[in-house]
């Protein structure tokens, strides 16, 4: 019974942590950053900045946006980000599942 008990436990364990956001980074890395200025539009930035990379995610059913976007915060804190910019969200339905895409600049203000 123990071992049932260990190995069903050990299937949800992995189950949850496989639906956690995945997320991708295509730029420039830099020393990270603790703190990051969040935006939803690149006209609210009011710094002189460059574009450093960009983070994407790959989809997971049990993800919620929040938690996607708090991945991708931290993926862009890790960069050496000094702010991010969520650029673009989309969505597909098919019968057996919800795609969600977004897409966000990571930014670095210049000095």
């Amino acid at each position: 019974m123990k071992k049932a008990y260990k190995f069903y436990l050990l299937v949800l364990i992995f189950a949850l942590s496989s639906c956690s956001p995945k997320t991708y980074f295509l730029g420039d890395s830099y020393p990270a950053t603790s703190a990051i200025d969040v935006f939803y539009d690149e006209k609210d930035v009011e710094k002189d900045y460059n574009t450093i990379g960009q983070v994407t995610h790959a989809h997971c059913d049990f993800a919620g946006v929040e938690k996607i976007k708090n991945a991708m915060i931290k993926k862009a804190k890790e960069k050496g980000g000094n702010g991010i910019i969520f650029t673009n969200t989309s969505s597909a339905y098919n019968e057996s599942k919800n795609n969600l895409s977004i897409t966000a600049k990571v930014i670095r203000y210049k000095k």
